[in-house]
């Protein structure tokens, strides 16, 4: 775990470096969230690490490699969700995609019943995510000839 928690504590200080010079042009109010969500993000990383030095044990390294294969076709699935959702729209796109990822990624759910309710579980999601972004943040998102 002493591995994969520092590798993940200086991923996310990368990250936030890379992220912090970005909000130059936003305005007052508009760089409130951005600055806050990049101040506890490093804070956790920093946090993360310190704890993680901290411990005398060495432990194992425990990232592995992960299958090439999969990732190829995550990156592909991804690629092809990126394209269809101006045609599609976001949320018939998103909970197509998000099924086949979860029969890629996750072997628990190849069978129909876990398969369904694991997909109602992303649809349900989904419609919270769109109503809150589309409705309460009026956030535009893409909409397709199907929704």
């Amino acid at each position: 775990m002493r591995s994969s928690n520092m590798v993940a504590s200086i991923l996310m200080l990368v990250i936030a470096a890379i992220l912090w010079p970005q909000m130059k042009g936003l305005t007052y109010f508009g760089i409130v969230f951005p600055r806050a969500v990049i101040v506890a993000l490093a804070t956790a990383a920093v946090l993360l690490l310190l704890l993680t030095l901290a411990r005398r044990e060495a432990g194992k390294p425990d990232i592995e490699a992960p299958n090439l294969g999969t990732v190829g076709i995550v990156v592909a699935l991804l690629a092809v969700w990126i394209a269809i959702m101006p045609r599609l729209g976001f949320y018939v796109t998103s909970v197509a995609v998000f099924g086949a990822l979860m029969l890629v990624i996750d072997p628990s759910v190849r069978n129909v019943k876990s398969f369904f309710v694991s997909l109602a579980g992303v649809a349900i999601e989904l419609a919270i995510f769109y109503v809150a972004f589309s409705t309460l943040l009026e956030v535009p998102l893409p909409r397709g000839i199907l929704f």
